[in-house]
């Protein structure tokens, strides 16, 4: 699942981040695997350059890993925006996608992610993204694509630009489908390379030895590196193992490895069965690079087939506060929080449970 973030604050313009939100929202209906967060610097109210307040999802600090992160424009971005260090941090940490509507290509820009590209932005404002200097300036274009940032021209060309975004990673049909429940007339979104979604990287799955220790011990820590500071530091090193907890893991349970068409682990599940009647997962990890891939939902989908053969009823995990984007993974999955609450080393594990 790609986790889409939109960047909001004060005098944000209404159109830049609505009309991708919408278009983003309709894919979801059309069978893009695909949610939308809004995010803001301070959980208060962030108040829209027309007067719509918008209370956001999360704060930056609270932002979960994003695979797409959309940056609209508006007074709040040729002002303040551009100069908060905080916001342009965040800008600068995304490993995905970062996209800019309107004149949100200045914060882009003042974050130094247009450096050495091709970019434009809404007429008016052509002149301001010219003084970062480090920038060939498109004039007359709605949007300007790169692998992985792009920028649009004004407002509506916002809707253009999610509309391509959309074509290239779900396919041009389902892009059309929803330009055409939008009733939008614009065929610019066309102009990109669009009429085939992006190739998926390629992977199988298999059940893992004592050989593989080093590339599951690998895959665990790249996947958790982020969380680190979020976790105790006992919780940590039960999370990310040692070559001892591993060996005794595989001594118990089954884990699952999934297998880049490079050789390497680049994913890793466990499962047991701890009852007649139960099985347990631990241990799903996803190497950053390789989330949104449906690598993930392959691996739970192996566990689950796995478990089954055992003869279980239901599936039961443990989850913590700071793996938010995993909840939702498992909840759009069918698990529910069963309200059983342990410890991990000083952090608090919230049971979920799917019946099999």
């Amino acid at each position: 699942m790609k986790t889409i973030g939109i960047l909001v604050f004060d005098e944000v313009e209404e159109l830049d981040f609505v009309g991708p939100l919408e278009v983003f929202g309709m894919a979801a209906r059309f069978g893009a695997d695909c949610e939308t967060l809004v995010i803001a610097h301070q959980p208060e109210y962030v108040r829209c350059r027309h007067g719509l307040q918008v209370v956001p999802d999360c704060i930056l600090q609270e932002a979960p890993a994003l695979d797409l992160l959309i940056v609209p424009g508006g007074l709040g971005a040729r002002t303040h925006v551009r100069e908060n260090p905080q916001i342009l941090e965040f800008v600068r940490r995304q490993r995905g996608t970062v996209v800019s509507v309107c004149t949100g290509a200045l914060i882009l820009a003042a974050a130094g992610m247009l450096d050495g590209l091709s970019a434009t932005t809404h007429h008016s404002s052509l002149d301001l993204l010219r003084e970062y200097g480090q920038i060939t300036i498109q004039e007359g274009t709605r949007f300007v694509m790169h692998e992985r940032v792009a920028t649009s021209a004004g407002v509506t060309a916002g809707i253009d630009l999610a509309l391509a975004l959309v074509a290239r990673e779900w396919g041009h049909s389902v892009a059309e489908s929803v330009a055409a429940n939008l009733e939008w007339e614009s065929t610019s979104w066309k102009q990109a390379p669009s009429d085939e979604p992006l190739q998926q990287p390629t992977f199988s799955i298999r059940l893992a030895t004592m050989n593989d220790s080093g590339g599951i011990l690998s895959c665990l820590r790249a996947a958790f590196e982020r969380y680190e500071s979020s976790y105790t530091r006992g919780a940590y090193e039960d999370t990310v193992l040692t070559p001892e907890s591993l060996q005794k893991r595989l001594d118990v349970m089954s884990i699952f490895v999934a297998i880049s068409a490079a050789g390497e682990i680049v994913g890793t599940i466990a499962c047991h069965t701890v009852s007649p009647d139960e099985g347990r997962l631990r241990g799903m990890a996803v190497r950053p690079e390789w989330q949104g891939t449906g690598l993930a939902a392959a691996l739970l989908h192996a566990a689950e087939t796995e478990l089954r053969k055992n003869q279980c009823k239901r599936i039961t995990l443990d989850t913590t506060d700071p793996l938010r984007r995993a909840v939702r993974f498992y909840e759009k999955r069918g698990f529910i929080k069963s309200g059983r609450e342990s410890d991990l080393f000083g952090m608090r594990l919230y049971e979920y449970v799917k019946p099999l």
